[in-house]
């Protein structure tokens, strides 16, 4: 009896142990509604917004999202499912209800107004009706909307938002997708403050035993520890969900000390209105913006670490000189002597005054003997300065009849024509020059593309645009910018060394002296004595590590040796090279003398044509993307065929006309050319560490990171005979190293199984 009773008392506390419940979750998309008849009593569909590609969700919060993917089989992908229910014929459409995974309905839109995004809904108890009618282009498009004709929309983001209007942006398809039952377990995580032991947040979800979950992120708060359901403690900010249901997790968070910054001058004086923030321990103190004109005195706080709640005085003086250039006065109707002239750059344009009109402009070049193109400045920071030009002398100066958008700027005579300017800061690195007295009155290249003339945009955004942002360049600053560019243009050299196309230590032992004594020409000579040196040849039995030659992250990353590899979910990616990782080493098989097939020494596998958003073709507004990863070797139906999506893809290599030993790598798609590169974008983070190699038309733009340098990892793989296997036990295929199939091999190196060989 005893026996019985104990057994029974297991079994009772196995049953409690073992509460794990199963969810639906999305495996596949499945297929696209065709007829709104498929819509009936029970189905579950994904609701998928055309403009901007995102499937709709319910957040943790009863909200509603857009998502760019969905994570199948995850338990989050429940979240995407909606069950439709109420289910009645209206003619052209179905009314109906819509109910999320879990068990909350779409409500009714309600007025937000927020701008452009109108209208806002959630999830709950009370449920909306909508209607779903096929939309009038077809193309299995629907429209949803409620009793007062808002519908499902969308924004760039993507963002979920209701519209009073049908189609466009309000187009969606629905998808009946493939749903199983997975096994889940409820997790929740209660956080508190360090300091209180009071909670600030909750979150409760289904998870599948085994998910790596990371700790919730809260504001202006940053992780400590957490304890698991047994109450050992974690340091690392992530758990692993057991299968035991439910699990409790206490999670403790330490706030971000409080700042308050007063500014002031040596008087105590304020300059400007205190403000208060919370920062991240152990971050540096970002200055206020206290414009032109002040310094600050004490400079432990130009790099300051915040530890503590504080509050920090911040104590400026009148700077000596607070413009981007040096004044002058008019002395006797001439300019003082020794005055500075500068050359006046916006948007690598520069301004001059015409010799014959009024009219001040810009040009794509300067002439460093003109005159025309020389000004200087006379005045101070509170009442504004007055420019002048050095060809029109000091009886005329820059004008501008009032402070009205797109007013030109004209050489006038000072009698009765003078204007008056203030210098503020651009936020892309320069200054902007504006209307005294206005906030934002700038002068500019207006309006942009072709235009040459400078006129006044009066908009809070020109403080921020490139055709407002000038910079002030002295001739002698400039003549030392120029020998500054020559001198890193030489330092790429250096980079060669080893690499095809390069040069070895000893070549390259002149341009390396030269350049660390920055002796200009003796960097030219040596440049002319490389350039009678043999350099070193392209090695079709080596493997090679594939470098970035862009000289942006040298200078910003100088140990880095950014270069591409093959991720561990088959993606083409870049980063920091690792010595001896065959993930970064490549094989070049060659299909012509200057196009090769590329394959990754790690996974012998080949890069493979580009992926396009579905339904799509490399054309004029999809011919940039990410490659879609290396993939085993395919057969191609003929040598003729244009290389499709997922099959191996030929690159063309092109050397670089600006870059010593660089090459540009090229596929070439539909009739269109791509390029590898880091980055596609004009403006480059030169910090960047790492990403997917994008593909884009980069060829002829030196200002993106898509040159890249060769350099030999290693001698291809020696075997004396070849007996490998394919799949399914089948004998591999052999091919040369041109790419043509071979039945037999014979002494020489080959291809086999998608690795290189040597018979000997």
């Amino acid at each position: 009896m005893k026996k019985i009773y104990s057994l029974l008392c297991a079994f009772v506390a196995m049953l409690c142990a073992s509460t794990a419940s199963a969810s639906d979750v999305v495996t596949s998309v499945g297929t696209a509604v065709t007829d709104i008849a498929q819509l009936t009593e029970g189905t579950k569909v994904l609701f998928y917004q055309n403009s901007f590609g995102g499937y709709l969700k319910e957040n943790s919060s009863n909200g509603l999202d857009l998502t760019a993917d969905i994570e199948l089989g995850a338990i989050a992908s429940g979240d995407y499912i909606w069950t439709v229910s109420h289910v009645q014929n209206t003619g052209d459409g179905v009314s109906l209800w819509l109910t999320s995974n879990r068990g909350n309905h779409i409500a009714t839109f309600t007025d937000y107004n927020d701008g452009y995004s109108r209208y806002r809904t959630t999830t709950g108890a009370e449920a909306g009706t909508y209607t779903i009618t096929p939309d009038a282009s077809g193309a299995d498009l629907f429209n949803i909307g409620d009793v007062n004709g808002v519908y499902f929309n969308g924004q760039a983001g993507p963002k979920f938002v209701g519209w009073n209007d049908a189609g466009g942006n309000s187009c969606y398809k629905i998808y009946i997708p493939e749903i199983e039952d997975k096994t889940s377990v409820t997790v929740t995580i209660s956080c508190f403050n360090m300091a209180d032991y009071e909670q600030i947040k909750v979150e409760t979800a289904l998870h599948a035993p085994g998910t790596v979950l990371s700790m919730p992120a809260i504001e202006h708060y940053s992780f400590v520890m957490g304890m698991d359901p047994s109450g050992d403690m974690f340091e690392e900010p992530t758990y692993t969900v057991t299968e035991d249901d439910p699990q409790e997790l206490s999670v403790y968070y330490e706030q971000w000390p409080y700042i308050t910054v007063n500014c002031v001058d040596e008087q105590g004086n304020p300059l400007r209105d205190s403000y208060s923030f919370y920062a991240e321990k152990g971050s540096k103190l970002q200055l206020p913006d206290m414009g032109l004109g002040y310094e600050l005195v004490d400079e432990k706080y130009a790099d300051y670490t915040i530890t503590a709640d504080e509050v920090i005085t911040l104590v400026y003086r009148q700077a000596e000189n607070p413009f981007p250039f040096e004044t002058t006065t008019i002395v006797d109707g001439n300019f003082a002597e020794g005055t500075k002239f500068y050359l006046m750059r916006v948007a690598d344009y520069y301004a001059y005054a015409p010799e014959d009109e009024a009219q001040a402009k810009v040009s794509t070049e300067y002439d460093a003997e003109d005159d025309a193109y020389l000004w200087a400045f006379t005045g101070n920071i509170n009442d504004g300065v007055t420019i002048y030009n050095k060809a029109k002398g000091t009886a005329m100066s820059l004008y501008a009849a009032n402070s009205g958008n797109a007013t030109p700027l004209e050489m006038q005579s000072n009698e009765s024509n003078k204007t008056t300017f203030d210098i503020k800061v651009n936020t892309n690195g320069g200054f902007c020059i504006i209307y005294h007295g206005t906030d934002n009155v700038s002068i500019s290249r207006f309006g942009g593309q072709q235009n040459v003339d400078l006129k006044f945009w009066a908009s809070g955004a020109s403080l921020s645009d490139a055709n407002c942002n000038f910079t002030f360049v002295n001739l002698d600053d400039l003549k030392a910018e120029e020998e500054a560019a020559r001198l890193r243009a030489y330092k790429q050299y250096l980079h060669t060394e080893g690499c095809v196309g390069g040069y070895t230590a000893d070549q390259l032992a002149a341009m390396k002296t030269a350049v660390e004594a920055e002796d200009l020409d003796a960097c030219a000579a040596a440049a002319e004595g490389l350039a009678l040196e043999e350099t070193i040849a392209f090695d079709a039995t080596k493997s090679y590590y594939v470098y970035s030659a862009y000289p942006g992250f040298f200078e910003a990353q100088p140990e880095a040796n950014i270069a591409i590899y093959a991720s561990a979910g088959d993606s083409v990616v870049w980063g920091a090279s690792k010595a001896d990782d065959d993930h970064y080493k490549w094989v070049f098989n060659a299909v012509s003398d200057t196009t090769y097939l590329i394959s990754n020494v790690a996974n012998h596998k080949y890069i493979a044509g580009w992926r396009h958003s579905a339904g799509t073709t490399l054309g004029a507004t999809h011919n940039c993307a990410l490659l879609e990863g290396v993939i085993p070797v395919q057969e191609k139906e003929s040598d003729n065929e244009i290389c499709r999506i997922g099959e191996r893809a030929p690159f063309q290599m092109i050397k670089s006309e600006t870059l010593p030993a660089a090459f540009y790598l090229i596929h070439q798609y539909g009739g269109s050319i791509v390029t590898m590169s880091c980055v596609q974008a004009a403006t480059v983070d030169n910090a960047l560490t790492g990403g997917p190699i994008k593909t884009y038309n980069t060829q002829n733009n030196n200002n993106v990171p898509n040159a890249w340098r060769l350099k030999a990892a290693g001698d291809a793989t020696a075997i004396g005979s070849i007996e490998a296997e394919g799949e399914n036990g089948q004998s591999a295929a052999i091919y040369d190293l041109s790419g043509r199939r071979v039945q037999k091999a014979q002494k020489g190196f080959y291809i086999v199984g998608g690795k290189k060989v040597i018979v000997k």
